[in-house]
């Protein structure tokens, strides 16, 4: 079974077409979400949410080098850790050559985010025709802050280190 590498999220990414080496941009710690008060009526303020993420893989020595896999993406968002699973498997096989298989996920959309917590953006790979995932995750800390500004409480909040808006 191939083996996890790194995975992460940000704004875009960019790849050098001559060394074939990417880079990152804007990378996604922290996002901040303003609810709103109107009358009886409580809303949470977030605009469509728009992320990349690449998901990197390398094939295990014991792997045949013609062993195909499949990949997909979830998003676990908070509280309760409500699941969007991509629709479609995507089929791969690692290259002996390349040693590594990027894969990618595009969002733009309205997670189904009710409340503080941590969003986890899973990459999952398994053998075609078995039915073990292999899984890497990512997270993404979630913090609402109220009509007045002020935050809630949540413990996952002061594990972020960095305030990504």
């Amino acid at each position: 079974m191939p083996k996890p590498v790194y995975i992460v999220c940000c704004e875009s990414s960019v790849e050098d077409s001559r060394s074939n080496l990417l880079s990152f941009f804007n990378v996604l710690e922290k996002i901040v979400i303003k609810r709103t008060q109107r009358g009886d009526e409580t809303k949470m303020g977030l605009s469509k949410l728009k992320f990349c993420t690449v998901a990197v893989w390398t094939r295990d020595e014991s792997d045949a080098p013609d062993q195909e896999y499949e990949a997909q993406f979830a998003i676990h968002a908070p509280p309760g850790g409500v699941e969007i699973v991509t629709k479609e498997l995507k089929r791969f096989r690692i290259q002996e050559d390349k040693q590594l298989q990027r894969l990618t996920l595009n969002f733009v959309g309205d997670p189904p985010i009710k409340g503080p917590g941590v969003i986890r953006v899973e990459s999952r790979v398994r053998a075609v025709g078995t039915d073990e995932w292999i899984s890497q995750d990512y997270p993404i800390f979630a913090e609402v802050i109220g009509a007045e500004g002020e935050a809630e409480d949540s413990a996952e909040q002061e594990q972020a280190p960095v305030e990504r808006t």
